[in-house]
């Protein structure tokens, strides 16, 4: 009697009443959204685009279907190994919506609760793809969809040779974003990224690279690239002010890390890239 009573007595949370899977929901309507490619348009040439698969850029995909007062009413998760990775469904009444999707590679799902503050998992950012927009809906529809890149690139080519003590880069940068504005696609707080790449030999010409999102179509990041020792030991250390960003660019920095040089910019110049829109190349 007593335990019956305490079961009564039990309290039910009210997220666990408002979890639910879209899949297993057939409630309305069914609209399947497929993820066709991504569409990464040349702001000085629009109409040049270029398009990959979506398996060859990320492995991760949100979706997140909101009301018109941004209540997130549904959401659907995938990962590259799910069957029909790239084509997600659910259903729901017929009335006027916000569906967004979210392309990219980060260690877990996006959180796309409220769709003017999306998070990735601990921060991070990797290449994102995403859409976002207002659909009626009415009767049962597929929609082909194709995504856009929402993030700047800093690269660092490290010309010279990499001392055998240095294990790993660290990047920590200002002026960015990791959060995600899902309405604007643009970042929403002012963020202190750090990013940590592991150095697995010591040949010349090593890539290494960092995201944000930008809080607009450019913007500036303040960089400082530490070489650390397996104890985190500083190695050398680089600061680089004021670094030009552009959403979908690629801003490239290349020189002698250990063996001379400065942060100061000498030469500039713009590249088309076949994935990107460009690069913005520097030597230091």
């Amino acid at each position: 009697m007593a335990l019956l009573l305490l079961a009564a007595c039990e309290k039910v949370s009210i997220d666990d009443l408002n979890k639910e899977d879209p899949e297993e929901r057939n409630d309305g309507v069914k609209l399947t959204f497929r993820v066709m490619s991504f569409e990464q348009t040349r702001f000085n040439d629009p109409t040049t685009v270029t398009r990959a698969a979506v398996r060859d850029v990320c492995d991760k995909i949100n979706l997140a279907l909101y009301d018109m007062e941004n209540n997130r009413l549904k959401a659907v998760n995938q990962k590259a190994d799910d069957e029909n990775f790239g084509s997600l469904s659910l259903s729901i009444e017929p009335g006027t919506y916000r569906v967004l999707i979210l392309a990219h590679s980060c260690s877990g799902n996006a959180t796309t609760t409220n769709i003017e503050k999306i998070t990735f998992p601990d921060n991070k950012v990797t290449d994102t793809f995403y859409y976002c927009a207002e659909i009626e809906v009415d009767d049962q529809k597929t929609y082909d969809v194709e995504l856009r890149r929402v993030v700047a690139m800093f690269k660092l080519v490290v010309a010279d040779e990499i001392p055998s003590d240095v294990k790993k880069m660290k990047f920590y940068y200002t002026g960015g974003s990791s959060t995600l504005n899902g309405l604007t696609g643009y970042g929403c707080v002012n963020s202190k990224q750090t990013e940590i790449r592991n150095v697995g030999s010591t040949a010349k010409g090593q890539e290494f690279c960092a995201y944000t999102f930008l809080h607009g179509e450019e913007g500036t990041l303040k960089m400082t690239v530490t070489a650390q020792d397996a104890a985190d030991g500083t190695v050398k250390e680089m600061l680089f002010t004021d670094v030009p960003m552009r959403r979908n660019t690629i801003s490239q920095f290349s020189g002698s890390l250990f063996t001379g040089g400065s942060s100061g910019q000498t030469t500039f110049a713009l590249t088309a890239d076949a994935n990107w829109e460009g690069t913005s190349a520097y030597t230091y």
